[in-house]
């Protein structure tokens, strides 16, 4: 039995697939291809490990293709709907993953000086 759901991109999802994975498209021709691609990834609430080692949140949904993964979540009024929040490719980070590792490396490493000779 197959199962159809309705994936709803956000204009944020489109430009994070335009520049982490096609950055030669125009954001129309991202949006074209993103919703070409969405139509043969499998929707889980598992997220793939390549996720998980670099992640700063989790989402409810991932809809899975190779190498790119959507995050997704229910939406607010049309219970069969998701919404496509971000568009993540392997390799690599969010802002917040990034903020978070920043953070993490900046309280783990004493702060050093600057020498300066002359």
């Amino acid at each position: 039995m197959t199962i159809t759901h309705t994936i709803e991109l956000s204009a944020h999802a489109v430009e994070r697939y335009q520049q982490r994975v096609r950055p030669g498209l125009s954001l129309e021709a991202a949006e074209d291809e993103l919703a070409r691609v969405a139509l043969v990834g499998e929707i889980t609430t598992d997220p793939p490990a390549w996720h998980l080692r670099s992640c700063a949140q989790i989402a409810p949904f991932y809809l899975c293709v190779g190498d790119v993964l959507l995050t997704l979540a229910l939406h607010q009024t049309q219970p069969d709907v998701f919404v496509a929040t971000t568009c993540l490719a392997k390799g690599s980070l969010s802002a917040d993953a990034r903020r978070y590792r920043t953070t993490r490396r900046r309280r783990s490493s004493p702060r050093r000086g600057r020498v300066y000779s002359r």
